[in-house]
C-alpha cells in the first residue's frame, strides 16, 4: 500500500511537470488569406516605398498595419507554389513540392514511405489541442485502400470547414457542385440574404439542361450584384468584381472569424459551432495551435456594401501591359495568359475589377483585426505566451500584371506576398522590423516547430525544407539567394527559381499529366536534355524589367545565362531529392538524386554570362496610338492606350497635356470633354523629351435626340443603335397588338434582361452596355411577333 502511495504520487508530480511544461509553450495562431497580394496593405507598401498606396492606388489595412508595427515584417516572402492546393501543402509539410510529390491538386494521403508528420501533428505529440477554422486547402488523406474514398487525417482536433459553414447556409455566396451516379452534375449557385431567403440557379450542367428561369435569375442576380466576371473561353466563371449580398460580418469570412471566437469563448467545455455540430473548446491546460484559414479575396470577389462604398470614387492606375509581351513568351505562359487574360475588359471593367478586390482586402482587414483581438484576449486571461504568424495569401494575384487576372504563374505577381510575425517574446520577434531577405513558405513549419521547442536543427528534422524564421531575423541562418517553386496545374509542370537580379522559369515534366505507375520519374532529365524550344524557357532581367515584362531567355546577350539558370534549377527540382508518387496507390513512389546537394541556396553566376546594364538596359525608341483623331462627344470619356517601343525595361511614367483644358481634360489618358472645341493632346516620356506623340480632339454638341419609333412592320430589318449614342436609349413602339411580352439577349442567346409585358409603348434601354441585343417581342399566346434589334 505504501508503496502504492509512492508510485501514486510519483506520477502526480510527473503530471504536475507535464502540465508546467506545457503551460510554458506559447499559443500559436497561424493565419492565412486567400489569393492576397501584399500591396494590400499600406505598411508593406509604406515599407518598400515610402508611401501608403500600392503601385495601382488606394489600399485600406488599419488592423494589419497596427498589428505589423507588433513584431517583424517580411517583405520577401514567397509561396512555393501558386496554387491553392499545393502552396497550402508546402506550409504543412515544410517541403518543397519537389520533395513532397505534392505539384498541384493531387488527392496525396499518408501511406507512402517518405510522408513524414505534418506540422500538427508534431505539435499534438508536444501537446498541443490543434484546431482550425474557414479553409484548410490541404488535400492530405488518410489512405483507405484502393477505391476507398478518403480519409480525414484527423490532425486538427476541432475544426469549423468553410463548406461546413456554407452547408448551414452561414454565408453569402456558395457555388455547390452536387454530386449524383457518382459524379458531379453540374455547378449551381446560391446566394444568400439578409432576411434569410437564398436565390439560386445552375450556372453550368454535365447535361446542358439550363432552364429559362435559371438563365433570368442569374441575369437578375448579377445586376442586383453588379457581377464582373471573367470572359476567356476556359475562364467564363470567375467572379472578378461585385457587392456581397450580405452586410458586413454576414459573409462567408465573417462566419469564419465569429467561429473562431466562439472556440475561444467556450474553454474547457463542449459547444454547438456554427456549422451546427458539437465541439469542444480550447483546454486552458494545454497549449493551442489555432489555424484560421479566410477566403477573402478570392472569387468571388464580393465585398460587403459599406466597405465597397469606400473605395467607389477611387481611380486606380491599369497596370501596363502590351500583347507584344506573348509574342516572347513560351508556350505554357501564352496558353496561361489566353486561359485568364483581361485586357479586353473595358477601362471601367479594369477599374472595378480592381477597386473591388482591394475593398474585399480592406474588409478581410477589419475580420483579422477581430480576431487576433479575441486571441490575445484569450491568452492573457489564461496567462500564456503566445506567437502570430500572418501570411497575406497563399500566394499573390495579378490584377492585369501580365495581362491576366489569376495567379498559376512563375511571376512575381503570383508568387509574392508578406509575412508578418509577432510574439509575446520580443527578443524573437523585434516590434518595428521590417526584414527583406528572401523567405519562403517551407518556413512556416519549422518556426512553429521551433516554437514549441523542438530543436529543428538536428537529424530529426532533416525533411524540412525551410528555416525558422526567429533565426533568420536573429542573423543565425545565412541568407538565401533564390527562393524555388513549382506548378503542376492549368499550363501542366512548371518550375521557377528567382533570385534579386533574375527570375527564371521552364517545362519541369515532358508530359501533360501528373506521376502515375509506369511514368514515374520517366525522362525525368528530358527537361535538361531536350531543345531549349521545347524545354520553354523564360528569363526576365529585374534590374531593368521588375515587372516581368520582356522574356529575354532567346536573346543572344542572355542565352548563355538562361542556359545557365536552366542546369541550376533542373538540377535542384529534377535531381536533389525529386519525389514522384502515384497517389492512387498505397506506396508506390520512387525518388531522383542525380544531382544531391544541388539546392546550395547559393547563385554563383559566372560574371562573364550577366549582361552589363547599359546592354541589359533596352532605351524606349518610340510611342506610337492607335488614332491620330478622335471625335468625342461633350461630357463623355474615353481611355486612350499609348503603345511603347519596345514595350519593357523602361520607366514609363508619361505627362499628357491639353492645349486648351477647358475644352479637354485628361486624367492619366482619360479624356473628359468638357466643352465644345478641337485641341491637341500631347502624350511624352517624363524621362526622354525626345519621345512623344499628338493626335487632334474634337468635341461635339451632346444634343439629346429625339426617341425612335419603330412599327411591326420596320423593326425586323431595322439598324438601331440603342446606347451611349446616337439615340437616347429610349425607344417608342408602334404596335396595335395587345398585351406584348419582351426578352432581351445578347448576339450569342446569353439572357440579358428576363421577360417583362410592356407597361406602355416605350421602351427604356439606355441602361444597357454598348453592344449587340437580340430583343424579341411574344403575344400572350407565345406567338413569336418579331424581331431584331441591334448594335
Amino acid at each position: 500500500m505504501r508503496e502504492l502511495k509512492k508510485g501514486v504520487l510519483v506520477a502526480a508530480l510527473l503530471n504536475a511537470a507535464i502540465f508546467k511544461l506545457l503551460a510554458q509553450q506559447p499559443n500559436i495562431l497561424w493565419i492565412v488569406t486567400d489569393d492576397q497580394r501584399a500591396d494590400a496593405l499600406a505598411v508593406y507598401n509604406e515599407a518598400v516605398s515610402g508611401q501608403k498606396a500600392s503601385p495601382l492606388g488606394y489600399v485600406e489595412s488599419p488592423n494589419i498595419d497596427v498589428f505589423a508595427k507588433e513584431g517583424v515584417l517580411f517583405t520577401n516572402a514567397y509561396c512555393n507554389s501558386p496554387g491553392c492546393a499545393p502552396s497550402r501543402a508546402s506550409m504543412i509539410t515544410g517541403k518543397y513540392p519537389h520533395r513532397s510529390g505534392i505539384y498541384g491538386f493531387e488527392y496525396p494521403h499518408t501511406g507512402p514511405d517518405f510522408v513524414d508528420l505534418t506540422t500538427p501533428e508534431v505539435l499534438t505529440s508536444r501537446g498541443y489541442k490543434t484546431s482550425r477554422f474557414g479553409k484548410l486547402g490541404v488535400r492530405i488523406f488518410k489512405w483507405q485502400g484502393e477505391g476507398g474514398g478518403r480519409g480525414a487525417t484527423g490532425y486538427y482536433k476541432t475544426e469549423v470547414d468553410m463548406k461546413g459553414l456554407q452547408q448551414a447556409g452561414k454565408t453569402d455566396f456558395f457555388g455547390n457542385s452536387p454530386w449524383q451516379n457518382g459524379g458531379v452534375i453540374g455547378t449551381e449557385e446560391q446566394w444568400h440574404y439578409p432576411d434569410g431567403s437564398v436565390r439560386s440557379f445552375w450556372r453550368e450542367r454535365v447535361d446542358g439542361n439550363i432552364t429559362e428561369t435559371d438563365s433570368l435569375t442569374r441575369i437578375s442576380i448579377e445586376e442586383d450584384q453588379d457581377v464582373l466576371r471573367s470572359y476567356t473561353r476556359s475562364n467564363t466563371t470567375l467572379i472578378l468584381g461585385g457587392v456581397s449580398p450580405q452586410p458586413a460580418g454576414k459573409t462567408l469570412d465573417g462566419y469564419i472569424t465569429e467561429s473562431f471566437k466562439n472556440y475561444l469563448n467556450n474553454p474547457n467545455q463542449a459547444y454547438t459551432g456554427l456549422d451546427g455540430n458539437e465541439k469542444m473548446g480550447p483546454s486552458t491546460s494545454q497549449p493551442q495551435f489555432i489555424h484560421l484559414g479566410y477566403h477573402f479575396p478570392h472569387t468571388p470577389v464580393l465585398p460587403p456594401e459599406s466597405f465597397r462604398e469606400r473605395f467607389k470614387d477611387k481611380a486606380y492606375a491599369i497596370p501596363d501591359f502590351s500583347s507584344a509581351e506573348v509574342d516572347k513568351l513560351p508556350a505554357q505562359l501564352k496558353s496561361l495568359y489566353n486561359g485568364m487574360k483581361v485586357d479586353a475588359f473595358s477601362y471601367e471593367e479594369k477599374q472595378q475589377m480592381i477597386r473591388d478586390y482591394y475593398a474585399f482586402c480592406a474588409y478581410g482587414d477589419e475580420l483579422i483585426g477581430q480576431s487576433i483581438a479575441a486571441f490575445k484576449e484569450y491568452c492573457q486571461q489564461n496567462g500564456q505566451e503566445y506567437l502570430i504568424l500572418l501570411a497575406t495569401g497563399d500566394h499573390g494575384w495579378h490584377l492585369g500584371e501580365q495581362g491576366y487576372s489569376a495567379k498559376f504563374g512563375p511571376y512575381k505577381q503570383s508568387n509574392h506576398t508578406a509575412v508578418i510575425v509577432a510574439s509575446s517574446n520580443k527578443s524573437k520577434f523585434p516590434p518595428n522590423t521590417v526584414v527583406d531577405q528572401f523567405i519562403e513558405f517551407v518556413d512556416f513549419a519549422p518556426t512553429f516547430l521551433a516554437t514549441a521547442g523542438l530543436n529543428v536543427n538536428t537529424e530529426q528534422y532533416d525533411y524540412l525544407d525551410g528555416y525558422d524564421l526567429a533565426e533568420i531575423v536573429s542573423g543565425a541562418k545565412e541568407e538565401r539567394e533564390y527562393v524555388l517553386g513549382e506548378m503542376n496545374q492549368v499550363i501542366s509542370d512548371r518550375a521557377y527559381i528567382r533570385g534579386k537580379e533574375f527570375a527564371f522559369s521552364m517545362r519541369a515534366r515532358k508530359g501533360w499529366g501528373k506521376p502515375s505507375e509506369g511514368n514515374i520519374l520517366a525522362d525525368v532529365k528530358w527537361p535538361l536534355t531536350t531543345s531549349r524550344q521545347n524545354a520553354e524557357l523564360a528569363l526576365f532581367d529585374l534590374r531593368v524589367d521588375p515587372n516581368e515584362q520582356n522574356n529575354v531567355a532567346n536573346d543572344p546577350e542572355y542565352i548563355g545565362l538562361a542556359d545557365w539558370f536552366r542546369t541550376k534549377l533542373g538540377n535542384i527540382v529534377l535531381g536533389d531529392g525529386r519525389i514522384e508518387c502515384d497517389w492512387a496507390k498505397e506506396n508506390l513512389w520512387d525518388i531522383s538524386n542525380f544531382a544531391e546537394g544541388a539546392d546550395d541556396k547559393k547563385l554563383d553566376i559566372p560574371s562573364d554570362l550577366i549582361p552589363s546594364l547599359e546592354n541589359a538596359h533596352i532605351p524606349l525608341i518610340a510611342i506610337s496610338l492607335d488614332t491620330t483623331k478622335i471625335n468625342l462627344l461633350e461630357r463623355t470619356q474615353i481611355y486612350v492606350v499609348p503603345q511603347f517601343e519596345p514595350f519593357n525595361a523602361t520607366n514609363k511614367n508619361l505627362i499628357w497635356e491639353t492645349s486648351d483644358a477647358n475644352v479637354l481634360s485628361i486624367n492619366n489618358g482619360v479624356l473628359q470633354g468638357d466643352a465644345v472645341g478641337t485641341v491637341t493632346v500631347t502624350v511624352k516620356s517624363e524621362e526622354d523629351t525626345t519621345i512623344r506623340a499628338s493626335f487632334k480632339v474634337e468635341v461635339l454638341f451632346n444634343p439629346e435626340p429625339e426617341p425612335e419609333i419603330l412599327s411591326v412592320d420596320d423593326i425586323s430589318d431595322k439598324m438601331v443603335a440603342i446606347y451611349p449614342n446616337p439615340t437616347s436609349g429610349i425607344i417608342n413602339l408602334d404596335f396595335n397588338t395587345k398585351s406584348i411580352n419582351y426578352v432581351i439577349t445578347d448576339a450569342n442567346g446569353k439572357l440579358i434582361q428576363r421577360e417583362e409585358k410592356l407597361q406602355s409603348k416605350q421602351l427604356d434601354l439606355s441602361a444597357l452596355k454598348a453592344g449587340f441585343y437580340l430583343i424579341k417581342f411574344y403575344q400572350e399566346d407565345r406567338q413569336e411577333v418579331l424581331s431584331v434589334l441591334k448594335k
